[in-house]
């Protein structure tokens, strides 16, 4: 799912950065206009990859029930299904190290 900021669906969302770190620091006033759209736009950069993490580790607790319950003969699938999980959680934790 290609979230709404992301900048292929947004292209402003991927300016909000840098256009928060060239805001005017000058003043009190400016300053805490400045760390207020820095924290928001940190905020929509790092939400969907965050929200894709926490689901990933949810899909693994999942799977790690039906590990318990389910049927033994289907384990490869379950292993198939955690590897996918863990490589969506890495994929998307990388990219919120880059940004």
């Amino acid at each position: 799912m290609i979230c709404e900021t992301h900048p292929w669906r947004n292209p402003k969302a991927a300016n909000r950065w840098p256009e928060a770190l060239a805001l005017p620091r000058g003043t009190e006033a400016g300053r805490l206009a400045r760390t207020m759209a820095l924290e928001q736009a940190t905020k929509n950069a790092v939400g969907a990859p965050l929200r894709i993490a926490r689901n990933s580790m949810e899909v693994l607790e999942l799977l790690n029930e039906l590990t318990e319950i389910g049927n033994p003969t289907a384990f490869s699938d379950v292993a198939t299904g955690a590897q996918l999980a863990m490589t969506a959680m890495r994929g998307r934790l990388t990219h919120c190290s880059q940004i």
